[in-house]
């Protein structure tokens, strides 16, 4: 018994140490003890060798070449333990099994769930909503109950550096959590119920920083949910939360605490492929709880809803419409009264021909991208550092295909997709009133597949439009592609070809082609042979320019 303990121990410890997440059920410990499962051991060896070339200085050794290792051993299923090994003109690094600066366990017994370690839980939007933390949680879900708990460190301690201006935190005070959730469901109704507190600990600082607006605050939010089918296909369903915030706890006697609202109400009624319904949400100005990053507030909104398929299925519709306005304590010079509305549809009208078509004024954020900076993209990790989150306020996409023709040998495609996206940012809106971001991007391809042959061609025409509040920048070009696959899908060979133009405010500015071919051969499953060129000519302003990167690599895996 002993004995046991002491590998479990060893088991959870070790997984912390080198894991940053581990999820496994207590029932499978007897199949990973076994002897097939208790020892595992893989991992790869790559070998490869490259030359680029430019005629203008791009800061790249033109020959470079680089060994490559790596190797992972499992022990019951449960414990990862990698090692890799990495060797280039440039020197050598290493790594191996170290502490994380995050990790977590989620071991499971029937239905029962631990977490442990750094690990986020959601209670209600309005509560406890995707905040990481530091601590221990239980999920409990016997039958038609659900219960849980959790306590944990919500923020760790940050002390003010004026020299360190990096950070994304100036400093920060220590902040504890606990939490607990209740529900149950039966078929016909259910009700559950929620509490989350958190406070800041002021003695976690040396020096507070008062002059930075960063006060030790204290918060409790609870939220109710309940939901009831007045009739058989009649559901009512509703979600209240209240959060009580102190913003400084240091005068929690003077200051009065700062009382939120928020209701979210939906009334749907089905019938058989038909699903309406009405929804309202209102959510007070400055609604806030420390058990979430990010709020919607100041809006209150009356939604209508439907969901259903016809026409022997095909036809599938979602919709959602309604109002929207802020400024709900009329306190501010902007007010504004709009509709919002999503909509997703599809339909195959024909075996051969499929349409699918969304919109969304519903405000989210997302990463904004040209499809040439994927086309024009050179180097893998190029653009690993040009991620552009922005707000967007209106999303369009509309896609169809139509297999023109399909026979034994061939099969003939078209395809055309078009994505539209307007994007407001609130930091630019601040400086800039009118501070926009508007994308249109277009592609029209036709391919081919020689069945028999194992071969691929494709072409397309591919256009965007990106228009800001400063200038408007436009492409549009060509792409040829090619995929074959030879001696039982062992040999594989693949080649492109694309040129596009761009204009900015209607004017010429650049000329970009690029060529990339790649051929690769594996050998017994194991064995992976590659050869892979790309060429890149530009001609901005009248500057010509070319790039050349080609590369030879072997890898194999055990």
């Amino acid at each position: 018994m002993y004995r046991l303990i002491h590998i479990l121990v060893f088991l959870f410890a070790t997984n912390c140490a080198v894991a940053y997440a581990q999820s496994f059920r207590i029932e499978d410990f007897k199949k990973n003890f076994s002897k097939e499962e208790w020892f595992k051991v893989n991992g790869n060896v790559s070998v490869s060798g490259s030359y680029y070339g430019a005629n203008t200085a791009y800061g790249i050794t033109p020959w470079n070449y680089a060994i490559n290792g790596s190797v992972n051993f499992s022990l019951f299923n449960l414990i990862q333990i990698p090692f890799s090994i990495n060797l280039t003109n440039s020197g050598i690094n290493y790594t191996y099994p170290n502490l994380p600066n995050r990790f977590s366990i989620h071991p499971s017994y029937k239905w029962a769930t631990l977490h442990v370690g750094d690990i986020s839980m959601s209670y209600s939007p309005y509560t406890l909503s995707g905040h990481q933390f530091t601590g221990i949680g239980v999920d409990l879900k016997p039958e038609n109950w659900e219960a849980s708990v959790m306590f944990g460190r919500m923020q760790r301690a940050v002390e003010y550096d004026s020299l360190n201006t990096l950070t994304a935190v100036p400093a920060a005070y220590k902040r504890l959590g606990v939490g607990a959730k209740l529900k149950y469901n039966h078929a016909k109704f259910y009700l559950g119920g929620n509490v989350f507190l958190a406070k800041d600990d002021i003695s976690s600082l040396k020096w507070q920083p008062d002059s930075l607006g960063i006060l030790p605050q204290q918060n409790i939010a609870t939220a109710i949910e309940a939901g009831v089918y007045i009739l058989k296909d009649l559901q009512l369903s509703v979600n209240y939360g209240i959060s009580f915030l102190c913003r400084d706890i240091r005068k929690l006697d003077n200051i009065p605490t700062d009382i939120y609202h928020a209701v979210k109400a939906d009334l749907s009624y089905s019938i058989q492929s038909h699903k309406i319904g009405i929804g309202y949400e209102r959510i007070d100005p400055q609604y806030q709880t420390l058990g979430a990053y990010y709020f919607n507030s100041d809006l209150e909104n009356y939604t209508m809803q439907y969901a259903g398929s016809m026409w022997q299925d095909k036809i599938n519709l979602s919709a959602r419409a309604g109002i929207e306005r802020n400024n709900l304590l009329d306190d501010k010079n902007d007010k504004q009264l709009r509709f919002v509305g999503s909509l997703q549809f599809d339909i195959k009208p024909i075996e051969n021909l499929q349409v699918a078509a969304t919109y969304s004024n519903f405000q989210t954020h997302q990463r904004v991208k040209s499809q040439f900076d994927y086309i024009n993209e050179f180097d893998v990790i190029e653009n690993s550092d040009t991620l552009n989150y922005q707000q967007v306020s209106h999303q369009a996409d509309l896609s169809a295909s139509y297999q023109i023709k399909q026979e034994e040998a061939y099969i003939h495609a078209l395809q055309f997709n078009a994505s539209y996206q307007l994007c407001n940012d609130n930091y630019l809106q601040d400086q800039l009133s009118n501070s926009f971001n508007q994308m249109l991007n277009t592609l029209l391809m036709y391919q081919i597949q020689l069945v028999q042959h194992k071969v691929t061609l494709s072409t397309s025409i591919n256009y965007t439009n990106n228009k800001t509040s400063t200038d408007c920048i436009q492409y549009i070009g060509p792409s040829i592609s090619c995929g074959a696959n030879f001696l039982k899908n062992t040999l594989r060979f693949n080649t492109s070809i694309s040129c596009n133009q761009g204009f900015i405010d209607k004017e010429a500015e650049q000329f970009v082609g690029n060529l990339r071919l790649q051929l690769s051969y594996i050998l017994k499953e194991k064995h992976i042979f590659t050869l892979s060129g790309n060429g890149q000519y530009k001609n901005q302003n009248t500057i010509p320019s070319y790039l050349i990167n080609s590369s030879i690599s072997y890898s194999y895996s055990f």
